[in-house]
């Protein structure tokens, strides 16, 4: 028996509480009054639809009966002269509306329940007469009654309509009163539904009480657990509370900003340091507020709108360096700053939290250290740089130095500097011998001058004799007095925004000017309004530098220039010495011996040059020699060799030329010699001639000492001849 009182709580507590979410007796409890509610739901549904077809059939009948008889009355009013009756609106159209009803009534109703007994009236077969075929003779017979009486014979038909009429109302009056059992039906079967429900009621209400009984049992139970969690609950409040105000304390001491937000972005928590950030000596004052209402506002909208990001992203920022208003000094500061979301148990962010600490110091720090690495770099590009120049400067003094002419030197000199300075246009100009103009020797860059002519007043260069610098665009210098703002004449067809003119001056001559210009990129807008100098103090420097060894180089060139000529040109004549002639002699024979040419030698000599000096003078004689010399240059080709032998005696190299060629040009030289009008003091000298010796490679000799021997003979020959003629070698 005890064992059996111990088993009972057990079975019925096992009910009442499994599952924990939901008790058996409750899923009993559901499951029942579903049950009864779809029954009931069901069954009173059918009851509906029943009540409302029988109630719909017997509506459709009275509508059907009232509708015939309507249409009688009318058409019996037309018939006997009624203007009120319209035939059309007044009976067929309620014809219309009997044909639209019958058919429901031919079929019994909804599911064919409402079918009436049989009656007399039927079809052959014992088969009831169709509603819907017994409207259709009824409206034959109105038409054909109604036709009669237009023709005038009313009571030809008469019978016939009032027959059909009365089969017409027989036929459906049938089923009037047809839908009355079914609605008594229904009526019973209402009052059965109400029953079951009052029992199911009464049932859920009861199995209710039950649940209720055990639940408040229970409740009763449950509430002594509650007070005993309820009294570790507090003791575990009292440790919370201790602990916090450890945390408070540590908060209020940590020299850093702690601080935590909610999803407003407003202070909800903040230590002392904060306060002092945001420049309160409370933190209470940063409750409820944002850093709107302490910092200026493009600083409080950049932390607002990374605060947001973090609220709305959940994403952490941490270490971020950002910079605050010292409220203060009035200055801003660095600090280093972390923020991390606060997150609930579903993962939902509800705030964030941070923690900031300045680093002004640190960053003056790493400024220091940045400053001096950048110093550092600059330091250590500029000597690279330094050492690229001068290694490029190295190079192309080199290479000055190995050009054997001035021409190839200025080649030079452009390829150099348009390396030194990619981005600058420059000109090379050289100075004529006669003192008065500057050519155009070369030029480069993306915008070369195309000034090729100037006199060397025209730029203020060569006047000062110094660098001079021009600036025609916007520009920032630490000292503009030292911009000149002067414009050289020559340069007024230039377009350029910076340009520097350099005279070419070694050992006190000037030798030309270098000129250098730079135009700003007009697609770089950046900067076009303030741009830096272009040719500062540094580059200044290193283009003086640089013209110091092209001045030089260009000098020592002339020189060599100098000296070559003076080496291979007879001074009194201009024309190529003898030297030089011996040496191109030589070239030529070779070159005519690989070719298979031949190369004409003609040796020339003054007839009477001994007496003309004793005539009239030696200077007189020089005067001759000049004359004569100028007119050898202009009288040979290109390639031809015009040299002063010696004395009074020349001769003319012809490569390429034959034996009979060369016979008949020294023929046109003594023809054309006497032509020649020489003055001396005022003094017209008279005509002169030439005798002439002709020798051709190879046929007079292989060699040049014997080519010249043979034309020399040929040369005395013509002497002995009787002077102006030409005479060949034999």
């Amino acid at each position: 028996m005890t064992v059996m009182r111990q088993s009972k709580p057990i079975f019925i507590n096992f009910i009442a509480t499994w599952p924990n979410s939901f008790s058996i007796l409750e899923f009993i409890i559901l499951l029942v009054g579903i049950g009864v509610s779809l029954f009931l739901y069901l069954r009173m549904d059918q009851i509906r639809i029943d009540s409302i077809n029988a109630s719909s059939f017997d509506q459709e009948t009275n509508d059907l009966l009232l509708t015939i008889s309507q249409v009688n009355i009318n058409f019996n009013a037309l018939i006997q002269g009624s203007s009120e009756i319209d035939l059309q609106n007044d009976i067929y159209a309620k014809l219309d509306i009997a044909d639209s009803l019958c058919a429901d009534l031919d079929k019994g109703g909804p599911g064919g329940d409402f079918v009436p007994p049989p009656v007399d009236l039927a079809l052959p077969g014992d088969q009831p007469v169709p509603v819907c075929l017994q409207l259709k003779n009824y409206r034959k017979a109105i038409s054909q009654h109604w036709l009669d009486y237009q023709n005038g014979n009313p009571d030809i038909s008469l019978e016939n309509y009032q027959d059909e009429f009365i089969i017409t109302f027989q036929s459906i009056q049938r089923f009037e009163g047809i839908a009355d059992p079914q609605i008594e039906a229904t009526a019973n079967l209402t009052k059965k539904a109400n029953l079951t429900l009052c029992i199911g009621l009464m049932a859920i209400f009861g199995l209710i009480v039950i649940n209720i009984r055990y639940t408040r049992k229970t409740l009763s139970d449950q509430t002594r657990v509650l007070q005993k969690e309820n009294e570790n609950r507090n003791q575990l409040n009292a440790q919370l509370d201790s602990e916090r105000n450890l945390l408070n304390t540590l908060l209020d001491v940590i020299p850093d900003a702690v601080f935590a937000k909610d999803l407003k972005n407003q202070f909800i928590i903040a230590n002392p340091a904060a306060a002092s950030v945001m420049g309160e000596s409370n933190k209470e004052d940063l409750i409820g507020k944002d850093e709107a209402d302490f910092q200026p506002e493009e600083v409080s909208k950049r932390i607002l709108a990374l605060d947001e990001k973090i609220l709305s992203a959940g994403e952490s920022s941490l270490n971020q360096e950002e910079k605050l208003h010292d409220p203060k000094s009035g200055n801003l500061y660095w600090r280093l700053t972390t923020k991390v979301p606060i997150l609930d148990h579903d993962g939902q962010v509800t705030g964030l939290v941070g923690i900031s600490r300045d680093i002004s110091r640190q960053k003056e720090n790493e400024e220091a250290l940045k400053t001096a690495n950048e110093q550092l770099t600059a330091g250590m590009a500029a000597m690279e740089q330094s050492a690229y120049e001068t290694e490029r400067l190295s190079e192309m003094v080199d290479l000055l130095q190995a050009c054997p002419s001035i021409e190839e030197a200025c080649t030079v000199i452009a390829n150099q500097l348009g390396q030194f300075f990619p981005k600058d246009s420059g000109a090379l100009y050289l100075l004529h011998a006669s003192k008065n103009l500057l050519e155009l020797a070369i030029s480069w860059g993306p915008n070369p001058t195309d000034v090729i002519l100037f006199k060397p007043d025209d730029c203020w260069g060569l006047r000062r004799g110094k660098m001079h610098l021009a600036k025609t665009g916007n520009f920032e210098s630490a000292n503009k007095n030292e911009i000149q703002v002067l414009v050289c004449p020559h340069l007024e067809s230039t377009v350029f925004d910076d340009s520097v003119c350099i005279p070419l001056i070694a050992q006190g001559e000037t030798l030309g000017l270098l000129h250098m210009h730079h135009q700003a990129d007009t697609k770089d807008n950046k900067n076009l309004a303030t741009q830096i100098e272009w040719y500062n103090k540094a580059k200044q420097r290193r283009i003086n530098t640089i013209v110091d060894s092209i001045s030089l180089s260009l000098a020592n060139l002339k020189l060599r220039s100098t000296l070559r000529q003076q080496s291979i040109r007879d001074a009194l004549t201009g024309m190529y010495n003898r030297r030089y002639m011996e040496e191109t002699l030589e070239r030529e024979l070779l070159r005519a011996s690989r070719n298979k040419e031949p190369v004409g030698v003609i040796m020339m000599d003054i007839d009477h040059f001994k007496q003309f000096n004793d005539t009239f003078g030696h200077q007189a004689g020089d005067v001759l020699l000049q004359s004569l010399g100028r007119f050898l240059l202009s009288h040979v080709r290109g390639e031809d060799v015009a040299c002063r032998y010696g004395g009074e005696e020349f001769i003319l190299l012809l490569p390429g030329s034959s034996k009979v060629k060369s016979y008949q040009r020294a023929d046109e030289l003594r023809e054309k010699v006497s032509s020649i009008n020489v003055s001396f003091q005022g003094q017209t000298l008279g005509a002169i001639s030439l005798s002439f010796g002709v020798a051709v490679f190879p046929e007079h000799g292989n060699l040049p000492e014997a080519l010249i021997q043979a034309a020399d003979q040929a040369l005395y020959k013509a002497k002995t001849k009787g002077r102006n003629c030409v005479v060949l070698a034999e």
